[in-house]
């Protein structure tokens, strides 16, 4: 785990010590310790936002479902998940749609 802290002189003040969580290529299906000492230590950190970017598998083929295990594993350690657009406030579940784009993406080869 790394702290970055980031001073930017035209930042609005409401954004005055705003912490972002950042988790990136978690690699689920590679790793099941690397992915339980996470779920131990999401509960202790304090965040006003937090990000999942990166690969989620190791694998560039094949069968995901344990990757969406794992990554609902987390989801319950990291509250309100989801996205909100305009045309749709209501937050869309994370885990339904990267299973829904992961389908698609391999139904497409």
């Amino acid at each position: 785990m790394r702290h970055n802290y980031i001073r930017l002189h035209r930042l609005p003040p409401a954004f005055n010590g705003f912490t972002l969580l950042h988790i990136s290529d978690l690699h689920v299906d590679m790793n099941e310790g690397a992915m339980r000492r996470l779920e131990q230590l999401l509960p202790d950190l304090a965040y006003d936002i937090c990000v999942i970017t990166g690969d989620y598998r190791g694998a560039t083929f094949g069968p995901f479902a344990d990757v969406l295990e794992g990554m609902k594993r987390l989801q319950s350690h990291l509250g309100q998940t989801g996205t909100a657009t305009i045309d749709d406030p209501a937050p869309t579940d994370v885990i339904s749609l990267l299973g829904s784009t992961l389908s698609q993406a391999f139904d497409a080869e």
